[in-house]
């Protein structure tokens, strides 16, 4: 019922649930809440019936250690997931226009770089003697004396 919830699954379904109910062994299985789950699949609910049986063996399950590795007996396996692609056209030309973009961008930053790195302008400002600012007033007012 979790992969194939269509006629076949249903059936499929019922045939594994009328099992479960004719089964000698039932300790740690709700029963009625198996009989609702057939009603409900006869129904047509199957996201119901799929709730209840799993509810019904919650007890069991809880008894149990947890599955790990090889133990957990699933034999499903889903398809892989589809891979990538070859390039189309649209992709290459994007690719140009973005190379070129890069390197008329890597170009325009080396032709206008300044001409004096941060190192160097530190440099000559702290080697120059200090430079007073015509709006300060205490700065005007030492000047006059």
């Amino acid at each position: 019922m979790a992969h194939d919830s269509g006629p076949g699954g249903i059936e499929l379904a019922m045939e594994k649930v009328d099992d479960a109910l004719s089964a000698e062994d039932q300790d740690g299985v709700a029963v009625a809440r198996v009989e609702q789950a057939r009603q409900a699949l006869e129904n047509g609910r199957v996201k119901q019936a799929r709730a209840l049986l799993q509810g019904s063996i919650e007890e069991a399950l809880s008894m149990q250690a947890p599955a790990v590795g090889d133990q957990t007996g699933t034999k499903l396996v889903l398809p892989a997931l589809p891979g990538r692609k070859d390039l189309t056209g649209r992709d290459w030309g994007f690719l140009t226009i973005s190379l070129i973009v890069f390197v008329a961008g890597a170009g325009l930053a080396f032709r206008f770089r300044p001409r004096d790195t941060v190192g160097e302008l530190r440099r000559r400002l702290d080697a120059s003697p200090a430079v007073l600012d015509d709006a300060d007033p205490a700065s005007q007012a030492e000047r006059e004396h």
